[in-house]
């Protein structure tokens, strides 16, 4: 079980935030973990990134898109609910070494995941470039969160409402030619976004 301690509209009907008291889980997490969690006895059981988690707090942050019946069903629940089942930490955690520059590249909600990879590589001392986009500044994600802990935040939007107009791959790559001593590039997002960061890479 997991008490709702925070939650956070982030896009209104879209996108939502909780940070969750797992004390176990919160304790294990490593970047690139995620949790499964059903909401009922009968309820199907979903899996979703850890965003962020606090081992001294005991909490855990998970971001989730609205857009079936589990997931519009967990958006109704308050702060002080408690989530029936909370499995985790689960999957390969993300190998994170000290190697000098990591960009990190995120798009869409792929940019929370992200989040706690590029936390991950600051923490083990590297200089971390976090290079974000989205279609429009209203649905940019964990922009204060990435600039706490990123050296440097680059952005994008499609519609160039905020930072460079266009793909985030036209800023990994502008990036790249200036600071050709990148160690890894790292990419969440969708699956075409991941496709031509690599290719960028």
């Amino acid at each position: 079980m997991g008490k709702i301690i925070r939650k956070r509209v982030l896009i209104p009907k879209r996108v939502t935030e909780m940070t969750i008291k797992a004390p176990v889980i919160a304790s294990k997490a490593r970047p690139g973990n995620f949790v499964v969690l059903r909401l009922s006895m009968k309820g199907e059981r979903i899996p979703l990134t850890i965003a962020d988690a606090d081992p001294e707090k005991g909490h855990i942050v998970i971001v989730y898109l609205i857009m079936g019946k589990t997931t519009a069903l967990l958006d109704t629940m308050k702060e002080g609910d408690v989530i029936l089942d909370l499995c985790g930490p689960l999957g390969r955690p993300t190998s994170i070494k000290k190697q000098g520059t990591v960009a990190c590249v995120g798009g869409g909600t792929g940019i929370a995941a992200l989040h706690h990879i590029a936390k991950g590589n600051f923490q083990a001392g590297n200089k971390v470039v976090s290079i974000i986009g989205a279609r429009s500044k209203d649905l940019l994600l964990f922009k204060p969160e990435l600039e706490r802990i990123s050296h440097e935040v680059l952005v994008s939007t499609d519609d160039g409402s905020l930072g460079h107009k266009g793909m985030v791959t036209e800023v990994l790559q502008d990036y790249l030619d200036r600071d050709p001593d990148v160690k890894e590039v790292i990419g969440v997002g969708p699956v075409p976004m991941m496709r031509s960061v690599a290719r960028v890479a």
